[in-house]
């Protein structure tokens, strides 16, 4: 047999996301360690798998089902069957609810496709396999009827047979590995960014995530040699520095570290990899502290709350790890200049405007480095997506589109597949005010906060008894009597409405206008992370909104700071100022400071500033890390080549720069300068800034 194995992303210009089709490779190889006498095929690239199907007939085409790729997979789907009648249709993955009641839906609504497998992808499509293989293989329609375990096969009106399950794999070293032999090489070799997997599963029941269903509980990994093997397998082969753990919490077993250890090694030795894309442990044992610790500064320490309020975590079957645990963390990840952070979740189920932001000045008290938060988005497979839960709540939902998970493709016509997520816009505890008004201090937060731009600031009010959220509400508050800020405030939320859809069909037909068409394809329309948009024109570009934030702040400082305090904090201001990355101008900026701030941030903003106070003032000079401007200029030249928008352009370099080189210029001492030259002709000019 002819067997096509896809993992298809969207391409309307670049694949999206760039990874090796690690998932199906997987089970390509498990597949042919059983049946060598079949041709196994695999595919990243859509308009190649369409070029494929187009030119021979497969026997089985089989595609990996997620939210980013759901509408193009069923589309390419759809055209298969209509191309290829008898090829067998095989889908799989997470996007899936749990229930035979989904099943049967899914069987409706789909009838192009065959069999779904719904527990490990592996096992379960090699039985499918087996059973469609040799001389006296059965017709389809009894194939279906078979228990074949982990899957279901669609039968006719929307009928199914659902087939028991099956144990979980005990060992990943059961599954022969796609690199080792060779199947994943042309991907390796166009520059996708390689996936590995150590440990699958996850002991959580999480209500928001789809690996919160009872079967993946149970953990199985792959041993030491394996990992070694393939790592150094990859490495040589890879195009660029970064590697993508799936693991859902790196750090979980003991074995974890002698894993750390070996990739540090590797990156000190070999120079890869140089970036680690990984989701520690939730909770962050000694243990989980040393595997970061030992993998810094390749990798991240991510501590997630989703949410500070205890009814909210009850109703999402989750715990978090108590806030004296996470300031000590905190602490102890600055003190060895590891980047530390947390996530929020908007929209959970019992969660109100004034929880949230309470959990907002909670977190921001720790002085962490990113607060990252998110709208909470309705995954299949997830408990909160099923109908119960949505009543139970009262949830209503918005669509928007996602991101550049789009393009234009040559079916029987040419053919504009958009593909968009679902994410909650009220409930019981929330409206649709709230939404909004939520959403703009998110902004604040990633682009006041996370990007260092205000941050030491916020963090000197803060010790002197401001809430920074209550800034974020004065800066919201008084942008109207500021023409700048009016504007640039005014068009965030004008985005932030117009991206919305109150059904998924109403966004795909405003895919037939050619004008909203265009705009979404080369950068100009609402499909983009608007907050990381917005924090980038702040952080990366000379903008008419500097003053304005600066003023604010000052203001809240003069009102706030006792008169022996607002020196000091001029000096704060002076390095935010210099600290800006704006590409618009480059050079190198001196700052003379009486103050060691950098010193002071480095020891996680404590309250008694007075010990930085330098014996004299000193210049301390502010610049670019060597490679971000070149970067930073690819970016743009390629995007302005498309006509982006300037928010497109800023989103793309918060997304592709690297986090050293996107938050602050680096800031090393310069002179000693003579006590008696002042900073500024006088302290009001100073705080006037």
């Amino acid at each position: 047999m002819r067997i096509l194995l896809a993992d298809t992303v969207h391409n309307s210009g670049a694949l999206a996301p760039n990874t090796v089709p690690y998932n199906v490779a997987r089970i390509a190889a498990f597949c042919q360690s059983r049946h060598p006498e079949h041709s196994y095929h695999l595919f990243k690239d859509p308009h190649e798998l369409l070029a494929e199907l187009k030119a021979e007939r497969p026997d089985v085409l089989a595609i990996s089902n997620y939210f980013w790729n759901h509408r193009l997979n069923h589309r390419i789907l759809r055209f298969a069957k209509a191309l290829h009648p008898n090829v067998v249709v095989v889908t799989g993955g997470p996007n899936l609810d749990r229930d035979p009641d989904a099943y049967r839906a899914y069987a409706a609504r789909y009838p192009d496709v065959d069999f779904v497998v719904v527990e490990e992808g592996e096992t379960s499509f090699e039985s499918i396999i087996a059973a469609l293989s040799g001389g006296d293989a059965a017709p389809l329609n009894d194939v279906k009827m078979r228990d074949l375990p982990g899957s279901f096969a669609s039968l006719r009106n929307g009928e199914i047979h659902l087939s028991p399950s099956q144990p979980r794999l005990r060992s990943l070293d059961d599954l022969p590995s796609p690199y080792l032999n060779g199947m994943l090489d042309q991907f390796l070799e166009r520059g996708m960014h390689p996936i590995v997997e150590f440990v699958r599963g996850c002991p959580y029941k999480c209500a928001f995530c789809e690996q919160g269903s009872g079967f993946f509980t149970t953990l199985a990994h792959l041993s030491r040699p394996r990992i070694e093997a393939e790592v150094e397998y990859i490495r040589p082969r890879a195009k660029d520095g970064q590697l993508i753990v799936a693991d859902v919490n790196f750090g979980i077993i003991k074995r974890d570290l002698d894993v750390a250890k070996f990739l540090k090694a590797s990156f000190l030795e070999h120079g890869w990899p140089t970036e680690l894309y990984l989701y520690n442990a939730k909770v962050p044992t000694p243990h989980v502290l040393e595997c970061i610790e030992t993998l810094h500064p390749i990798a991240a320490l991510c501590m997630s709350f989703q949410s500070t309020d205890l009814d909210v975590l009850r109703n999402i079957h989750r715990e978090n790890i108590g806030y004296d645990k996470y300031s000590f963390i905190t602490h102890w990840a600055k003190k060895k200049d590891i980047p530390v952070g947390t996530e929020l979740i908007y929209g959970l189920p019992g969660e109100t405007r004034e929880s949230f932001i309470r959990g907002y000045e909670t977190i921001l008290g720790f002085r962490a480095d990113y607060l990252s938060s998110y709208n909470l988005r309705l995954f299949a497979g997830t408990e909160l997506n099923t109908p119960e839960s949505r009543t139970q709540y009262r949830t209503t939902t918005r669509f928007r589109p996602m991101d550049i998970n789009l393009g234009e493709y040559a079916f029987e016509q040419p053919e504009r597949v958009l593909e968009v997520e679902e994410i909650v816009f009220t409930n019981a505890s929330l409206d649709d005010d709230d939404f909004f008004y939520v959403r703009q201090i998110a902004f604040l937060v990633e682009s006041l906060w996370n990007t260092g731009y205000l941050r030491p600031a916020l963090a000197f009010l803060a010790n002197h008894g401001a809430q920074v959220t209550q800034i974020f509400d004065e800066i919201l508050s008084a942008a109207p009597s500021d023409a700048g800020a009016a504007a640039f405030f005014g068009e965030y939320e004008r985005l932030a409405r117009e991206e919305l859809a109150a059904s998924a069909d109403e966004l795909f037909h405003r895919c037939d206008d050619d004008a909203y068409w265009d705009s979404l394809v080369h950068g100009r329309g609402v499909n983009m992370k608007l907050n990381l948009a917005f924090a980038g024109r702040l952080m990366f570009f000379d903008n008419s909104v500097d003053d304005y934030l600066y003023a604010t702040v000052a203001r809240v400082g003069k009102r706030l700071l006792p008169a022996e305090s607002r020196d000091a904090f001029a000096d704060v201001l002076a390095h935010c100022r210099a600290s800006k990355i704006d590409l618009d101008q480059p050079a190198p900026r001196d700052c003379e400071l009486r103050y060691d701030i950098h010193a002071w941030i480095h020891e996680t903003y404590p309250e008694d500033f007075e010990r930085f106070r330098l014996p004299a003032a000193e210049t301390f000079r502010y610049a670019l890390e060597p490679g971000t401007l070149p970067a930073a200029m690819r970016i743009k030249q390629r995007l302005n080549r498309r006509g982006a928008s300037l928010s497109s352009i800023a989103e793309r370099m918060m997304m592709e720069l690297p986090r050293a080189d996107r938050e602050l210029r680096r800031v090393t001492r310069v002179a000693v300068v003579e006590p008696s030259m002042p900073l500024a002709p006088n302290l009001a000019e100073r705080m006037a800034w």
